[in-house]
């Protein structure tokens, strides 16, 4: 794989990471304020317990990326695998 496919790569992951840890921080506030201002339902908060879950396993997933990130870095150089973007005149 080349430098760039690689720092695309962990980008990816880091984006994806992103997504999981806000979907799942907004969702879990949602879900228990449901859960806290409607009738007892263990169901609610089994899935406000899911949605902790999902943002937890962001958070795990958002310190891999970094770590391979860094990793990359040290291996290749800081800017490796960097795409300058296209300017037209």
């Amino acid at each position: 794989m080349t430098p760039i496919q690689q720092r695309i790569a962990i980008d990816r992951a880091r984006t994806l990471a992103l997504w999981m840890l806000g979907v799942g921080g907004i969702a879990t506030v949602l879900t228990a304020l449901q859960a806290a201002l409607s009738p007892p339902d263990p169901l609610r908060w089994a899935m406000c317990a899911l949605w902790v879950v999902l943002g937890v396993l962001g958070v795990i997933r958002l310190l891999a990326a970094r770590r391979r990130r860094v990793a990359f870095e040290a291996e290749h150089g800081r800017d490796a695998g960097r795409q300058e973007p296209i300017r037209r005149a």
